[in-house]
């Protein structure tokens, strides 16, 4: 965190009277011919240098992982073989890596490049390089079909949180581990809402019967779940 001259000026002011008043005992003098070449180079409006005061690094809190445990069933799907099963399976969005806890201290995470897709809980995940992003990154499948692929793709970040006299709000900063939908057509990916625009969308060429479909069976365009029952009734058509 940053701190204008203000603190910097007040320090070696008060050793500046502390010189004065008391002799040079105990008193850096280094710091005073410091404080007194910042006085001459920062005249007016010309501000040479700036002071700030470096924080020792804050503990960050929360998690980066997409599930809270690692009580997950899972499958690896390797490349031209057979699934392996695999328990205590979890995601690290911040590393983009699959892993796998054998312990308490003990990670093992997935070479990617051999693997086909992750099935765990019985959703199927993939690391996808993505042009829009310059990177891979961590995509739950909710759709694949032969025109588009609606992903689910994971993002992690740090929110800053400002220490707080009151204590109302955790004294650190915390991981944060957000989604967001895009379809992906050939090369082109783009935004994709669940709402019931972009939905019915997908599913044009029998808007009526599908949007009936949704209606008799209470489904919600917003639900991900749901997506997929209306992919798969609208296959059948």
């Amino acid at each position: 965190m940053k701190s204008k001259l203000t603190l910097f000026g007040i320090i070696f002011l008060a050793l500046a009277q502390i010189s004065n008043g008391q002799g040079a005992i105990g008193v850096d003098n280094g710091a005073l011919q410091l404080s007194n070449s910042i006085d001459q180079m920062n005249t007016g409006k010309r501000q040479i240098v700036s002071a700030y005061i470096k924080n020792p690094p804050r503990k960050v809190l929360g998690s980066y992982y997409v599930f809270d445990d690692w009580k997950n069933k899972g499958i690896i799907q390797v490349s031209d073989d057979k699934g392996y099963k695999i328990g205590n399976i979890n995601i690290n969005v911040k590393d983009g890596r699959f892993e796998a806890q054998a312990g308490k201290d003990s990670i093992f995470t997935f070479n990617t490049e051999f693997v086909d897709f992750f099935l765990i809980n019985n959703k199927k995940y993939k690391d996808i390089y993505l042009d829009k992003f310059k990177q891979s990154k961590i995509c739950e499948i909710i759709l694949e079909d032969e025109a588009y692929t609606v992903l689910k793709v994971y993002h992690s970040d740090v929110k800053k949180n400002d220490p707080d006299p009151l204590m109302l709000k955790p004294d650190a900063d915390e991981y944060v581990v957000s989604s967001h939908y895009y379809i992906k057509r050939g090369g082109d990916i783009e935004k994709f809402r669940l709402n019931r625009k972009q939905v019915i969308g997908l599913f044009a060429d029998h808007k009526k019967l599908m949007e009936s479909y949704v209606k008799e069976h209470k489904l919600s365009y917003n639900k991900a779940e749901h997506l997929k029952k209306m992919y798969n009734k609208w296959k059948t058509l």
